[in-house]
């Protein structure tokens, strides 16, 4: 198992526009951030889709590299995770899901939930509220 370390951090110091993220500067280490909600709830559910699709992700051997560079390049999409030809698109799904459970199981409405994130991140071009799109990019 690597070592994991997870920080909220303001969202304007995310690598990207996003919510959350995870990144590996270390073979044995894998670090995530998650946007600072000023709820711990909805920060957990960040950084337990995070958690989860990075896991799926290492599972269907995917390199964090191939994961930043898609991101990377659709910006400008609503929810990179979710765009067709996406390499972990299965595994961004997977992970929402969860997201939406743990989020039920500490009482965060889906609707509340991205209201706070459109909020902290500053825009909504990256917080879709859909009942089907995920409210951050990994």
């Amino acid at each position: 198992m690597k070592d994991i370390s997870c920080f909220t951090i303001p969202h304007k110091k995310q690598r990207y526009d996003t919510l959350g993220d995870y990144f590996q500067e270390e073979p044995d280490a894998i670090t995530f951030c998650v946007t600072d909600c000023g709820d711990w709830r909805m920060e957990a559910m960040i950084f337990m889709h995070e958690l989860v699709e990075y896991l799926l992700v290492l599972k269907a051997g995917i390199p964090i590299k191939e994961v930043d560079a898609w991101d990377l390049a659709h910006l400008d999409s609503e929810e990179p995770g979710a765009e067709p030809g996406c390499p972990y698109r299965s595994m961004h799904e997977f992970a929402e899901a969860f997201e939406r459970m743990i989020g039920s199981a500490l009482g965060v409405g889906w609707t509340e939930y991205c209201k706070r994130l459109e909020e902290v991140s500053g825009d909504t071009a990256n917080v879709v509220c859909a009942s089907n799109s995920s409210p951050h990019a990994s």
